[in-house]
């Protein structure tokens, strides 16, 4: 079973998530707090974050932490707001508006987990894109 961790400050968000996840076989872990969210990708593995990114709060610095503690976790960010700072949704394997949650998670989150497994990551807006990490000499 894939485990894929879900952060929103928004209750309603966070719950419409997590239930569409556990309905089709997901294990989710739920949080509303970042330091909560860094200690869960410490103590166990994920396959993929979903967090929720607001126009005035950076998630660089999330994100990073995250990546660190599991390199190939796939990371979706989603948003209910216009006008987030591209470099936010440049970190993410994917990136989906919030109001599509239902008709776009699973497709995305399916293609980020397995792209992330095996070595391609990132995303430019709402496409995963292939990237190149290696140099063949």
């Amino acid at each position: 079973m894939q485990t894929v961790l879900c952060l929103d400050d928004f209750t309603c968000g966070l719950v419409e998530a997590a239930h569409v996840l556990r309905e089709n076989g997901y294990e989710v872990l739920t949080t509303d707090n970042n330091m909560v969210a860094l200690e869960l990708a410490a103590e166990r593995p994920l396959d993929a974050v979903i967090l929720n990114c607001h126009h005035d709060q950076d998630n660089a610095g999330l994100v990073t932490a995250v990546r660190m503690l599991q390199p190939h976790v796939a990371v979706l960010m989603f948003s209910g707001y216009c006008g987030v700072p591209c470099h936010q949704f440049d970190l993410a394997d994917a990136c989906m508006q919030k109001g599509d949650m239902t008709t776009t998670l699973l497709p995305l989150l399916r293609a980020a987990i397995c792209q992330s497994r095996y070595g391609f990551c990132r995303s430019e807006g709402s496409l995963i894109v292939r990237r190149q990490s290696q140099t063949v000499d």
